[in-house]
């Protein structure tokens, strides 16, 4: 790591999210995912409250070893059905819907459990077929399904560009993620739903989605330090 302690880690961040964006309307969410408990605890202690886990298994072991009410989980790794029942209630925001019957289970469990569950809907902005996400194109199926729910909530997109050397190349999928938002604003306007809430935005490259409009970014080990081996998946 560089050297710094995770309170100077996280005045560093906060320090570089107000210069980007001074209305300070910017979340980050820690990406714990294969961090222990004591990490998410001194993290919670500088004051971090959201927490990003993409596994159901330890998300629940977390929420249960820590035992603080004031936490917020969100789950962002790829949505399994059989960890729809689970999820639902029992975080905060489900980052990764891009699965029409998963929309519809979601909703299922919601009413069975008299919850309201708010999701992301994950677009693939770039198409790459190594990628989970909706396809733009197909939003408007999403939209109609949408129309109808009455439990799960829309509150946003999320969506992970592809990799590049120079960071500064994800922007342009920043930008098209917003405008994406924009539009499907304007076909849900007066639902329940909206696309406020733009999840977009990692460790190396979160600069150029909140200057493209990111409302979370998802910091993980370069906040938190170096995870237990073993990690799989990229998300922050």
């Amino acid at each position: 790591m560089d050297g710094h302690s995770l309170q100077q880690r996280w005045n560093n961040l906060k320090n570089r999210l107000h210069e980007l964006r001074p209305e300070g309307d910017v979340r980050v969410l820690a990406v714990s995912k294969r961090q222990p408990c004591s990490v998410i605890e001194e993290a919670y202690l500088c004051g971090l409250r959201s927490f990003g886990e993409n596994y159901w298994n330890e998300l629940h072991e977390k929420q249960m070893t820590l035992g603080r009410p004031d936490l917020e989980w969100h789950f962002i790794g790829r949505l399994q059905s059989n960890k729809i029942n689970k999820l639902v209630g029992s975080c905060e925001l489900i980052h990764s819907v891009c699965d029409l019957e998963h929309l519809r289970k979601l909703e299922e469990v919601c009413i069975r459990k008299n919850v309201e569950q708010k999701v992301l809907l994950q677009v693939n902005v770039a198409g790459e077929a190594s990628k989970a996400g909706l396809r733009p194109q197909d939003g408007e199926m999403y939209l109609d399904l949408a129309s109808r729910l009455k439990c799960v909530r829309l509150v946003g997109l999320m969506t992970m560009p592809p990799l590049f050397d120079d960071p500064s190349q994800t922007e342009p999928y920043f930008q098209e993620l917003k405008k994406i938002a924009e539009r499907w604003n304007l076909l849900i306007s007066g639902q329940r739903h909206e696309f406020s809430e733009l999840s977009m935005g990692t460790s190396s490259d979160f600069e150029y989605a909140v200057r493209a409009g990111a409302t979370i970014v998802r910091i993980g080990s370069a906040l938190l330090g170096s995870r237990v081996s073993g990690a799989r998946g990229k998300n922050e």
